[in-house]
């Protein structure tokens, strides 16, 4: 899997008038302030949460994660 990342913006902006959570561990090697930053940016709409403690992909036992899906579900009906 060495190599050039694929180029997954295209897939994001079709995300644009759908509801969004982005949801990421605070010590994921993936994706980075810089990034987050741009996704929030091309998409002002989009819920985030960084779980803090958490490698990229947070489990949903954890509180934190948890909570953000709730309020997130709850929003979107």
């Amino acid at each position: 899997a060495n190599g050039p990342a694929p180029d997954l913006w295209p897939a994001f902006s079709t995300l644009m008038d759908t509801p969004t959570l982005l949801m990421h561990g605070e010590l994921s090697d993936l994706l980075n302030d810089e990034i987050v930053q741009k996704m929030r940016a091309a998409c002002p709409d989009i819920e985030y949460i960084r779980v803090p403690r958490i490698g990229h992909a947070p489990f949903m036992t954890e509180p934190v994660a948890w909570a953000a899906l709730e309020r997130f579900f709850a929003k979107i009906g």
